[in-house]
């Protein structure tokens, strides 16, 4: 029935959005308290971990759609806590004020062109080789995203600034 169809999709999306909306929270309440870039590696190593566990038991979890809804809604809630939220408040630690909204907008459009790739690239991958691969690949990408925030300048308030000009 496709009404029961789009009420059952329409509860899922809104508790991810809402799960993912307290990601955002919790960011808000603890972004001061800890280092900007330890927050952004927590939240892709926990986020790799997640979409690991996901990949392992998919075909276990797909039928309880409730733990299935509390896992995949944690990668939000962890994204959001941490790289979602980091990368949009790391450029204007990093860049000097005259270089700060060039770099903060070239920042942030290649942070959208990953997002489209993922987005483009998950449904092929999951429809040839199964959902199971197209999570141990996100797995893997927050993997690189965990150790190339490590290249990332320290963001304490000492730190000098990255300048261009």
């Amino acid at each position: 029935d496709i009404r029961h169809k789009i009420l059952y999709t329409s509860i899922f999306n809104l508790c991810i959005s809402l799960i993912s909306f307290l990601g955002y929270i919790s960011a808000w309440i603890i972004i001061d308290k800890f280092n900007k870039n330890y927050l952004q590696m927590f939240g892709f190593a926990c986020i790799s971990i997640l979409f690991f566990i996901i990949g392992i038991l998919y075909s276990t979890i797909k039928g309880y759609m409730i733990i299935f809804t509390f896992i995949y809604g944690l990668t939000f809630y962890l994204a959001n806590l941490g790289p979602n939220t980091i990368t949009y408040v790391n450029p204007t630690i990093i860049y000097d004020t005259k270089t700060r909204s060039t770099f903060h907008g070239i920042s942030a459009a290649c942070g959208k062109l990953g997002a489209v790739l993922g987005a483009i690239m998950i449904k092929p991958i999951s429809d040839k080789y199964g959902i199971e691969v197209a999570m141990f690949i996100s797995a893997f990408i927050s993997i690189i995203g965990a150790f190339w925030t490590l290249l990332l300048p320290k963001n304490n308030p000492t730190t000098q600034y990255i300048s261009i000009a």
